[in-house]
């Protein structure tokens, strides 16, 4: 600020610490000057003195520009050298030097060594109390290591005063810890004995320091000391700072001194030097906070995963002669508790989560979250059924007590473990073998583990051979939409259809869904054959118009992973336009599970679509843990109840009563109702005695090609 008051046309800038850089343009020298010795003044002015006797002032190196050709670098050296010149000589005051082009700037601090530079100075150079301290100020200010700067300042400061030690303590509760002894007589750190070591002692300390934390310790009032004869201390204390309190002894071997000549010179030492080691003690905490975030996960407090693979690496192989299993886990249902408790609580089960496995699982050495709601861990242990039952007790109780805390979600963890077979075993590998035994469990309904064998290994070949063939496959054509008919209660005819994807091979074989579909939902492909498919339906569609035949709405299923494209909503509706075919032939079907998951910004989507007349209907409704309060949030037009409803009939004899009753308060709602899976009789009279709008299985119609489906319904609709 006073920089800019007396400066105001100037561009000011601060390089770092106490050191600024001004650039004055067309002021006269003896402008210049006189604008310099009024700043230093008021820097003096504005300073307040705390006793300690210190003085601040501003030296200057300054560099004029006039009438050369040196690039900014090179005037900053210049600037630079002149201000190294001032302090050397006259701090306080100001150098101008006026550069040639074929000259290179004097030693600076650029080009120098400052610690080297200060610590080899001739003795003779400090030739007072003043210059001392802002020795072994500069000296703390440039140095890196913090025991070589003790050494420095205590060699320099022995030998001013003519005394032998040093010693520095930090205070903790009134403990002492001492943090370096320097000795001039072996001019190194000691180990020695110097200071009483008497609680009775310590207390007669304490209870005499005066008002700015000094306490003189003469000869007569010394505890005796086995080994060590000591002629008087001077002790200095410095105020507590966040728990750090420093106390600084220094120490006549010899001479019993009165230390009234040294007292303030030592106590002004004393507060530069714990000042330092408390910046230093800051900039190690603030380095050991970075280092947390860095390498912990802020959540857990966890190591990240990239620091839990380097630390199972290092124990595995420290430890190659034991035992190794690799835990891969994953929550079933944890973003619904996101969704309906809220991230808050989320956080809080994650972290209870990693407290449990750090402090209960059995083997366990350790542990990280991999993302989101995925753990992975490093047990030990010789039997791995054991191990892994063990590990699903606990994760089992964990999961039972936070279903009791919060009682409308049903988590679940799946966990995949895996053994490591050899010490030269990558773990990167024996943890991804855990991770795919874990997938393999992912639909159960309860808390599992996985262990990896050989039928899970060949499984995951075959899923491998279907990653490596589906991008020739959808290049060949080969997914094809196949449909099964809706049928209508009230009229008994066929009033829509659902489009089911196969995947048919050049020989002929088919694929069904369940092979593949899983696959693709998990490495994002399923996004394509979605669009294949709904493209297939639009197609037969825009045909059977233009031709005037009967058509009905085709519902077409889209996966949850269309919900992180931005294009999705879009992407529906230009194909819309193209095939031209009206948007109330268009049904998206998207599973229950999905809105559970997703419910925000699948909403928003939804929503989209429904407001260009394409309609929305939630498949497998009750498949998972459904809650009623999805109904009132979601933006759907239809409900089709999984067919796990219509199972349970036959041996639940309240089953076709809740039925009913579910029904019926879905469609005072004012949901569509359809159930799906209908294969029997039984079932079909059962869903006619209820509110259903449609149903749809076997009993009606199996999934069919295109073809074959426009016939079909002829013939259907002839004979209903």
């Amino acid at each position: 600020e006073e920089m800019k008051n007396i400066f105001p046309k100037a561009l000011v800038g601060r390089i770092g610490g106490d050191e600024f850089i001004i650039l004055v343009e067309d002021m006269p020298l003896h402008e210049l000057e006189a604008s310099f010795l009024k700043f230093n003044s008021n820097i003096k002015g504005i300073y307040q003195d705390d006793g300690s006797g210190m003085k601040i002032s501003c030296s200057a190196g300054i560099v004029s520009c006039r009438n050369t050709k040196c690039t900014p670098g090179e005037l900053f050296q210049w600037a630079d050298s002149a201000l190294y010149q001032v302090k050397r000589e006259h701090k306080g005051s100001w150098h101008i030097v006026y550069p040639h082009e074929d000259e290179a700037p004097l030693k600076g601090y650029l080009t120098s060594s400052v610690v080297d530079e200060v610590y080899t100075r001739e003795e003779t150079l400090i030739k007072n109390h003043d210059e001392l301290v802002l020795f072994c100020l500069e000296l703390l200010d440039n140095v890196a290591d913090v025991r070589n700067g003790l050494k420095m300042i205590s060699d320099r400061i022995c030998s001013f005063f003519d005394f032998e030690d040093i010693v520095f303590i930090e205070r903790s509760s009134g403990y002492n810890e001492k943090l370096y002894h320097w000795s001039s007589r072996e001019k190194k750190q000691v180990s020695q004995r110097t200071l009483p070591d008497d609680k009775q002692a310590w207390e007669y300390i304490d209870d005499h320091y005066d008002a700015r934390g000094i306490m003189v310790l003469r000869q007569q009032e010394m505890v005796p000391m086995q080994g060590e004869t000591v002629g008087s201390i001077m002790f200095v204390k410095t105020k507590e700072q966040k728990g750090f309190q420093g106390l600084i002894a220094f120490v006549d071997r010899s001479k019993d001194r009165e230390w009234e000549e040294e007292k303030d010179t030592l106590y002004r030492l004393a507060v530069v030097i714990f000042n330092h080691l408390q910046q230093l003690r800051e900039k190690e905490e603030a380095k050991q906070r970075l280092e947390f975030q860095l390498n912990y996960d802020q959540v857990t407090r966890l190591p990240q995963y990239s620091k839990f693979m380097a630390m199972a690496e290092s124990y595995c192989r420290e430890h190659s002669d034991r035992q190794f299993y690799f835990v891969y886990s994953d929550f079933s249902n944890f973003q619904y508790l996101n969704e309906v408790y809220g991230y808050t609580a989320g956080d809080m089960v994650l972290q209870e989560f990693a407290e449990e496995l750090k402090k209960r699982c059995v083997g366990g050495i350790y542990f990280t979250r991999v993302t989101s709601d995925h753990f992975a861990g490093l047990l030990e242990g010789e039997e791995g059924r054991r191990l892994a039952e063990q590990y699903r007790e606990l994760t089992a109780n964990f999961c039972d007590k936070i279903n009791k805390k919060y009682d409308q979600c049903n988590l679940v963890l799946i966990s995949g473990m895996c053994k490591k077979v050899s010490a030269h075993e990558n773990i990167t590998y024996t943890l991804d073998c855990a991770n795919v035994a874990r997938k393999y469990g992912k639909h159960q309904a309860e808390t599992a583990v996985i262990m990896y064998n050989d039928e899970i290994r060949e499984q995951s070949e075959v899923e491998k051979a279907i990653v490596a063939n589906m991008a020739t496959a959808l290049e060949n054509e080969e997914f094809v939409a196949y449909m099964q008919p809706k049928v209508s209660l009230s009229t008994g005819k066929i009033a829509g259809a659902e489009a089911l994807v196969r995947w048919i091979r050049p020989d002929g074989t088919i694929l069904c869904p369940d092979t593949f579909i899983p696959i693709f939902e998990k490495n994002g492909f399923i996004t394509k054959v979605d669009f294949v498919v709904l493209e297939q339906v639009l197609a037969y569609l825009s045909r059977e118009l233009k031709q005037g035949e009967e058509v009905v709405p085709i519902s077409v299923n889209f996966s949850r992973k269309h919900n992180e494209y931005g294009q999705f909503v879009p992407s529906i509706l230009k194909r819309l336009v193209q095939f031209q075919v009206p948007a109330r032939l268009l049904e998206a079907e998207v599973t229950e599970s999905v809105f559970m998951s997703d419910l925000t910004a699948l909403n928003a989507n939804m929503t989209r679509l429904r407001q260009e007349g394409v309609s929305i209907a939630i498949d497998d409704f009750g498949s998972g843990y459904s809650s009623l309060n999805l109904l009132a949030k979601v933006q759907a037009d239809v409900i089709k109840l999984d067919k796990k409803f219509l199972d349970y009939t036959a041996g639940e004899s309240r089953t076709p009563d809740f039925v009913k009753y579910l029904i019926k308060m879905m469609k005072r709602l004012g949901f569509t109702i359809l159930a799906e899976g209908v294969e029997t009789k039984e079932q079909a009279e059962l869903l006619k005695s209820t509110e259903c709008d449609m149903v749809q299985g076997y009993y009606y119609g199996r999934p069919m090609p295109i073809a074959e489906f426009k016939t079909f319904m002829k013939e259907f609709n002839k004979k209903h």
